[in-house]
């Protein structure tokens, strides 16, 4: 019954708290400077041996703002049954080739009702034995200018 008549009390000192907690979180979530804005955000995950060979930023007309990043992965040692590559993008259109044959892309649909990107998501690329000694190439597009300023 106490705690009862607590909240009632301090029922809008305890709506303050907690807006007050969410707009801070916000702001601390709006200004993370912890990638460039068109950067790979989680590092590569796969089971198999991997390294990163390179990674460069090049000019492409094709790409929606002229600009692409290019990492370079090479995949060594045993590949498992059932492994994947998988890391985490936002708001580009992805490629992944292994050994130039194009393995995954994800890209906004043209029929998206609203926005021009796919989103925030997981890129899953399915690994096989066969890509075992492989060169891997991942191409992130960023979709706005702003990203790349």
């Amino acid at each position: 019954m106490r705690f009862r008549a607590f909240l009632e009390k301090n029922l809008s000192l305890i709506h303050s708290i907690i807006f007050a907690a969410a707009i801070l979180l916000l702001i601390i979530i709006a200004n993370d400077k912890g990638t460039d804005g068109w950067d790979v955000y989680r590092t590569w995950y796969t089971h198999a041996d991997l390294k990163e060979i390179s990674s460069e930023i090049i000019d492409d007309d094709d790409a929606e703002v002229g600009k692409l990043k290019v990492y370079e992965l090479a995949l060594s040692g045993e590949v498992g049954d059932n492994d994947t590559l998988t890391f985490f993008v936002i708001h580009c259109n992805t490629k992944v080739y292994i050994n130039d044959r194009l393995a995954t892309e994800i890209k906004a649909d043209d029929s998206a009702h609203f926005g021009k990107t796919p989103g925030s998501y997981y890129v899953y690329v399915p690994l096989s034995r066969e890509d075992e000694g492989a060169t891997i190439r991942v191409e992130i597009e960023p979709i706005y200018k702003s990203s790349v300023e």
